[in-house]
């Protein structure tokens, strides 16, 4: 984010209040076999960021940030399993007119709803996909932490 836009930003988040993130959709599924992963210690992860359109959402009293993530876990390059979930992240909005005035500017809107969103949702993915491979049958993924 540029430096200029910093302050506008701090009263930005001042003005919002973080109220829930809501996975609204976990898919997954294996492609291989359960042995393919619980006899192999290397496998590769590649994890894709869903965009949307519009960003996010005001409504009322609102503010709403959908977010989704691909994850592809390949062992010598054949995969073996994928999983897909979106998510929602919720905050009330306590200033309607500095939230809309910051999330105007791109530079903003791209900073909030790229980088803070990963920072906010990723312990869920974590988690999430943690679940989905011992319910799958595959040893435990854990994607690592974000820095």
């Amino acid at each position: 984010m540029k430096s200029q836009n910093t302050e506008t930003y701090k009263e930005f988040i001042t003005k919002v209040e973080l109220v829930n993130i809501a996975n609204v959709l976990g898919r997954y599924r294996r492609v291989g076999d359960c042995t393919d992963l619980k006899n192999t210690k290397e496998f590769g992860i590649e994890t894709a960021r869903a965009s949307f359109n519009p960003p996010y959402i005001i409504s009322g009293e609102n503010l709403v940030v959908p977010a989704g993530y691909r994850v592809e876990v390949k062992v010598q390059n054949k995969l073996i399993a994928e999983f897909e979930y979106h998510y929602e992240v919720c905050f009330k909005v306590i200033d309607a007119d500095v939230v809309t005035k910051a999330l105007g500017d791109n530079d903003i809107t791209e900073f909030f709803v790229g980088y803070q969103m990963d920072k906010l949702i990723w312990s869920n993915l974590r988690c999430n996909l943690s679940e989905a491979c011992s319910r799958m049958g595959i040893t435990r993924i854990v994607l690592p932490l974000l820095r």
